[in-house]
């Protein structure tokens, strides 16, 4: 399950979900009230989600089984849309795919 954005005042995602599964979020600002962080994630103790650095660099697991359910709470940081528009620009040019448009 994934859900990217924040939508006050409930949120985008059930709150009673977040117990059923292992929530994964981008920053542990995202467990702040908004609207710095997210709607759902508010009332829950940050340590009952990891954060993605923590996981890339090993100081915390990933999904740990086929049965496992993952949460994912992104918050849209502008910064990582960003990166990743550009390395789809990157790649789609170098490709030689896609169309070139003036706004």
């Amino acid at each position: 399950m994934s859900s990217v954005g924040v939508a006050p005042p409930g949120g985008e995602l059930p709150i009673d979900l977040m117990a059923r599964g292992t929530l994964f979020v981008e920053t542990r600002d995202s467990f702040a009230p908004t609207p710095v962080g997210c709607c759902e994630l508010a009332n829950i103790d940050p340590e009952a989600g990891t954060d993605l650095g923590a996981m890339l660099l090993g100081q915390r697991p990933g999904r740990t089984s086929d049965q496992q359910i993952t949460i994912y709470k992104a918050m849209g940081v502008a910064m990582e849309d960003m990166v990743a528009a550009d390395l789809a620009y990157r790649e789609a040019k170098r490709l030689g795919v896609g169309q070139a448009i003036s706004l």
